[in-house]
Order: structure tokens, then C-alpha cells, then sequence
């Protein structure tokens, strides 16, 4: 029994193994992508910060402990207020699945472009949101319902883990392959250690960004991050049709 448990890990561990490696060759997992997808995951956290009342649409950490907060305090508005993007973001991580899913049954090669070609219409819609208690809450909705079909369609990049709407773990993954590639000096890990510090630089950049644009330009600012998504699916247009 324990041996058909073993074994039934392995094959797991293999599919997995497998599935980054093909990634690694798709025009969608490259690191041109990741940069650009980290630039608006960034962007995006400082943009529903600053212009739409303080709610996080990418990291829901912060917005679950507000949530908790909120729950002792007995502010019943306020709940609302970071309770609603996390079931949106709920509901992306849906939408993507159902996405991936359909395409691929129907044999249709478009599933990453179709997520980012979402994202982007659903942008140019939260900039014309003007100001204001309901449409910040629409807007945030929105804005995590984008991040977490993003942050499920877009898994690896170059046969790694890598997450574009938040930071923690690929803080995490950038500690280990340094600690393993400079300091045990494990070679294989400096290029490793150095995809996710290049990554989380892009999206300290998109977050310093969002926060420049947002003083600027004020809501319309989620332009910035429609465009950065286009040009992704650009992207990876051009290198199918190159490949």
C-alpha cells in the first residue's frame, strides 16, 4: 500500500516536472512575459491603494487581515469593503480553470491571450469608473477578479514557479536558490536566484509606478496596466508566429 502511494506521488511529481518544462518552450513562459505581467501586478496593488480606498487587489493576505480586523471592530461597512474582493478573486481562479478548460477541449491554442485580452477590456472599463464609494468597490472587484485569472493562468515561467500579482513567494524562491547557488555554491541555482530577483524588482517597479501614475492621472492610471498586458499578448503572438 505504501509502495502504490509512493509511486502514485512520483508519477505526480513527474507530471508536474513535466508540464514547467513544456511551459518553459511556450512563447507564454518566457521571461519577457513574467516582466511584463509582474510590471502590472505591481502597478496594480499601488492603483487599488491609492485611487480605490485602500484595498489590496492582488495581495489578499492584507485584505483577509483587515477583513479580521474588522470583524472584532464591529465595522460592518468596512467588512464589506475587503470581503467582496476576495470573492472575486475566488471567482477568477474559476474563470481561469473554466477558461483553460473549455479552449482545450475545443482544441483551441488561445488560452493565455484570451485571459490577458480579458484583463485588458476589463481595465480600460475600471479607468472610466469615476471616484466614489460604489464604483471603488466595483473597481476592486474587478481588478482582483483579473489578478487571480492571471495569477492562475500564468503558473511557471523558464520551468519555475513564479508568481506576477504578489511577491512573498517568489521572495521565498529567490532566498533559497541564492542561499543554494552562492552560498552552498550550486551553480545550477545563480540563474535561478537571479529570473526571481529580476522578477521581483519588475514588480517593486510596477508598484512604484502605480504609485506615480495614480497621483497623475488618478483612476485613469489602470490604462497603464491594460497596455502592459496587451503588449504581453503581443508578445507572445509575435514568438508563435516567429516559432
Amino acid at each position: 500500500m505504501l509502495y502504490c502511494v509512493a509511486l502514485m506521488e512520483t508519477m505526480d511529481q513527474d507530471r508536474k516536472r513535466a508540464a514547467m518544462q513544456k511551459n518553459q518552450t511556450l512563447p507564454s513562459g518566457t521571461m519577457a512575459v513574467a516582466c511584463l505581467l509582474s510590471l502590472s501586478g505591481g502597478f496594480l496593488d499601488a492603483y487599488s491603494f491609492f485611487n480605490r480606498g485602500g484595498v489590496f487587489a492582488n495581495a489578499q493576505t492584507g485584505n483577509i487581515v483587515m477583513l479580521g480586523a474588522c470583524l472584532v471592530g464591529g465595522q460592518n461597512e468596512v467588512f464589506l469593503k475587503y470581503l467582496i474582493p476576495i470573492i472575486a478573486f475566488l471567482l477568477g481562479i474559476f474563470l481561469a480553470v473554466v477558461i483553460e478548460t473549455t479552449l482545450n477541449k475545443l482544441n483551441i491554442r488561445f488560452v493565455r491571450r484570451s485571459v490577458l485580452l480579458l484583463e485588458a477590456a476589463i481595465l480600460v472599463f475600471v479607468a472610466f469608473l469615476p471616484e466614489g464609494r460604489e464604483n471603488n468597490v466595483l473597481a476592486n472587484t474587478l481588478v482582483s477578479f483579473i489578478c487571480a485569472a492571471q495569477m492562475e493562468t500564468f503558473k511557471s515561467f523558464r520551468g519555475e514557479p513564479i508568481a506576477t500579482t504578489m511577491s512573498t513567494g517568489n521572495l521565498r524562491k529567490f532566498a533559497e536558490n541564492f542561499y543554494l547557488g552562492f552560498i552552498k555554491k550550486e551553480f545550477r541555482h545563480h540563474k535561478t536566484a537571479v529570473q526571481y530577483l529580476v522578477v521581483l524588482l519588475m514588480f517593486t517597479a510596477g508598484a512604484a509606478l502605480g504609485a506615480v501614475a495614480s497621483g497623475l492621472f488618478s483612476v485613469l492610471s489602470a490604462l497603464i496596466p491594460a497596455g502592459l498586458l496587451l503588449c504581453a499578448a503581443g508578445h507572445i503572438t509575435v514568438a508563435k508566429r516567429a516559432g
